[in-house]
């Protein structure tokens, strides 16, 4: 008796990797595909809180400030990208700016291939989307690829200073050219703990009242600051007089004087 054969047994099942285009708009072809660009980022530009709108991002491509991509997957468009150069002092990177479509699973990881092989060829630090939604999922552990950025250039802290506690040498001109500039204020013994200071070092300098009480310039501005119902017997909230001290002096003996910095604490 012939046996039979399953030829479905023999069948290996091909899952190809689609053909993905990622490709820039050009300026002589903005016309005829910008529009369609715009369109898959509409949503992305609505989302963002930096009150950009879609004539602000279509201006800024015609402009040369950003570059329009389109995301082919075979022979459809699926998505769009915006990217534009980054030049700071602090990093030179190519960051997305918006991203929108469908599919985003069969194309991003050749998006960022892409995008990283030119930012490489620019000499640029990094490929960046700062927060985009979905782009952190592909990013790999290469700080060449950043979801989002943390900027390290800081900000100024401004603190208003009461004039009794600013201290300027009288023949001074200006502060770069003072020899010795202090501010002096009212701290708890807690405070100075919290500062590194020992609190052995501290406790017997703390006194229910503090040298500030009797400046007349104080009492002057504002009366109500002297006050001497608010005597604590918790020892940590003892008050000290706390100076900082920027004197002029020559501390390594080469004849220069430089400026050091000198804290000084009393009661």
């Amino acid at each position: 008796m012939a046996r039979g054969v399953n030829m479905t047994d023999n069948v290996v099942h091909l899952y190809p990797t689609p053909r993905v285009t990622i490709l820039p708009v050009l300026e002589d072809d903005f016309d005829q595909f910008l529009g369609a660009g715009m369109e898959l980022i509409a949503s992305a530009v609505a989302r963002q809180a930096n009150n950009v709108t879609m004539q602000d991002v279509e201006d800024d491509i015609r402009g040369g400030g950003a570059v329009m991509w389109l995301v082919h997957v075979e022979d459809t468009l699926v998505a769009a990208v915006t990217t534009s150069v980054v030049k700071h002092p602090q990093r030179n990177t190519l960051k997305i700016e918006f991203m929108g479509g469908t599919q985003m699973e069969k194309w991003m990881n050749d998006a960022i291939a892409t995008f990283a092989n030119l930012a490489r060829k620019a000499d640029l630090g990094a490929v960046e989307a700062d927060g985009r939604m979905g782009f952190d999922k592909y990013v790999d552990a290469s700080p060449f690829l950043r979801a989002t950025y943390t900027y390290p250039d800081g900000r100024v802290k401004l603190e208003a200073v009461p004039p009794e506690e600013f201290l300027i040498s009288r023949e001074a001109k200006s502060l770069e050219d003072s020899d010795y500039v202090a501010h002096r204020r009212i701290v708890t013994v807690s405070e100075l703990v919290a500062m590194g200071y020992d609190y052995d070092d501290v406790s017997d300098l703390g006194s229910a009242y503090d040298d500030m009480e009797t400046n007349v310039e104080r009492y002057t501005r504002n009366k109500a600051l002297t006050n001497e119902m608010n005597e604590r017997n918790d020892p940590a909230m003892k008050k000290v007089l706390y100076v900082e001290n920027y004197i002029r002096v020559d501390y390594d003996g080469d004849g220069i004087a430089e400026l050091r910095k000198v804290h000084r604490r009393r009661r």
